[in-house]
């Protein structure tokens, strides 16, 4: 049966002013700026105007190509594309936050046929923010407004959700109230008194989600809850929460391996936007800057954990996943930048001293921290120390859904095989084997 020419794309080639080649092309160099390894050829296009359907991850490419070329959304449909998601999310700071936030919703909700997070990686586009984009604005009015309390109110039981369980099992359960709740709110109070607050309260949810997204390893969608997150907060003149975005935004790249310009830039901004917030929120930027410090620039990242520390003294006991940064989470940045800085053993004795201070409610960060640990005995030789540290581990991560402890079973698995004949080290192998059936 011959193939229905694709008409819907040919129109939409025609208005973006592309033939074949040219539309190839954009999709080749999007493809690279993703970092993604495929080849699109003039022959690929000619052939989806002929009826082809392209196959992942082109449709989604290709959408966002035109979306760019027409600078407005372009959708799958409006493609006469079967295999592509509905719509694309921007990872352009100029896109309508809220807009995006329902879209990225959308894609926890309805996998894999919401909205595209992207080919797979943030451009690097994405960590450079507009220089101009927090206005100077008079601080958030003390009153909230009820729904602007509740959302807040929210926000600590899904913090606390996370940390107690893991973010896999409650990243789908703060979408469903972001986009049921908190969307329809801020589409109705936008032009209200306390829109502000609103606005503010829905970028710190959207912060959150970002965490669990990055616990679940769906890092593309976390960099974009921090993004709209950032945006949100810009919109609401919330510079603490607007630093907070931008810190997270830093720190996943850097777990993604990121390590250039753009990222340390953006670590850079946090410090800068925290500069009138609480010492908390500054303590919080700066940890991160030296973690993005460390490799490049030794005497710079240790000024900068020094800084966090000594912010972090003068900070107020003020509860709350936005008001609060624990003495163990500092020792663990602490420990990030030795490591970076090739001080394995100092590294260590900050990991010591994390886990020591972690609080009881901090069960996932402690977890973590036992499983870091354990790596950095064995890195020094100290093979007993590390398996008593793995030995916890596996025990506290029974309770977690978390991609991140799942991570570092798997690190454990591989930096144990060289002592496979240790009895002890065979003992905790077989026990982790036994743990996942």
């Amino acid at each position: 049966m011959p193939r229905k020419p694709n008409m819907r794309l040919r129109l939409l080639l025609e208005e973006a002013d592309w033939g074949p080649v040219q539309c190839a092309r954009a999709i080749q160099a999007l493809a690279t700026e993703y970092g993604l390894r495929m080849t699109c050829t003039h022959t690929a296009v000619r052939g989806w105007l002929d009826g082809a359907q392209p196959r992942p991850p082109a449709p989604g490419l290709l959408l966002e190509c035109l979306s760019r070329r027409l600078s407005r959304p372009v959708e799958g449909r409006e493609a006469g594309l079967t295999r592509a998601p509905s719509a694309v999310v921007s990872s352009s700071w100029d896109t309508d936050p809220l807009h995006k936030l329902r879209q990225l919703v959308r894609s926890e909700l309805d996998f894999p046929h919401g909205a595209l997070l992207g080919a797979g990686v943030v451009p690097a586009t994405a960590f450079t923010l507009p220089q101009v984009f927090l206005p100077a604005v008079s601080p958030l009015p003390e009153a909230d407004p009820p729904e602007a309390k509740e959302m807040q109110a929210m926000a600590v039981l899904f913090a606390r959700a996370t940390e107690q369980f893991g973010g896999t099992g409650i990243r789908t359960s703060l979408a469903v109230y972001l986009a049921h709740s908190v969307v329809p709110k801020l589409h109705t109070g936008r032009s209200r008194q306390g829109s502000r607050q609103l606005v503010s309260a829905a970028a710190q949810l959207t912060v959150l989600l970002g965490g669990m997204c990055a616990d679940s390893a769906r890092s593309n969608a976390a960099q974009h809850c921090y993004q709209i997150a950032a945006s949100l907060a810009a919109d609401a003149g919330d510079h603490a929460t607007f630093a907070i975005a931008l810190r997270a935004m830093a720190t996943q790249a850097h777990h993604q391996g990121r390590h250039g310009l753009a990222v340390r830039l953006l670590a850079e901004r946090a410090v800068r936007s925290a500069h009138h917030t609480s010492p908390t929120v500054q303590a919080y930027a700066h940890a991160q800057l030296a973690v993005t410090l460390a490799p490049d620039d030794r005497s710079s990242a240790l000024a900068e954990m020094t800084r966090a520390e000594e912010l972090h003294s003068k900070a107020p006991a003020v509860p709350g996943p936005f008001t609060s940064y624990s003495a163990g989470a500092l020792h663990f940045q602490r420990a990030q930048t030795y490591n970076a800085l090739g001080d394995h053993a100092s590294a260590a004795m900050a990991l010591e001293t994390s886990l020591r201070l972690r609080a009881a409610n901090e069960e996932r960060a402690t977890t973590l921290t036992r499983a870091r640990l354990a790596e950095a005995y064995l890195r020094l030789g100290r093979l007993d120390e590390a398996l008593h540290c793995w030995q916890a581990f596996l025990i506290a991560s029974r309770s977690l859904h978390s991609a991140q402890a799942d991570a570092r079973l798997s690190a454990m698995h591989q930096l144990l095989r060289p002592y496979a004949r240790n009895p002890q080290a065979a003992a905790l192998i077989e026990r982790a084997r036994s743990n996942a059936r």
